[in-house]
C-alpha cells in the first residue's frame, strides 16, 4: 500500500450513528500509514430534533 499521502475522508454517516464504525475503521486503516482528514456529515438543529 502507498504511504505518506494526505486523505480527505468525507464521510456519508454520522459520527455518533449507527454505521459509524464502518467509516470510522476505514479512516483508522488509511491512517496507519497515511495523513487522514476526516470531515463528519454536516447535520443541522432540524436534524438533531429528528434524531432525539
Amino acid at each position: 500500500m502507498d504511504t505518506n499521502y494526505d486523505i480527505i475522508y468525507l464521510s456519508l454517516f454520522r459520527w455518533d450513528g449507527p454505521y459509524s464504525s464502518i467509516s470510522e475503521a476505514m479512516a483508522k486503516v488509511l491512517a496507519k500509514n497515511n495523513r487522514v482528514f476526516y470531515i463528519n456529515h454536516p447535520y443541522s438543529y432540524r436534524s438533531e430534533e429528528q434524531h432525539v
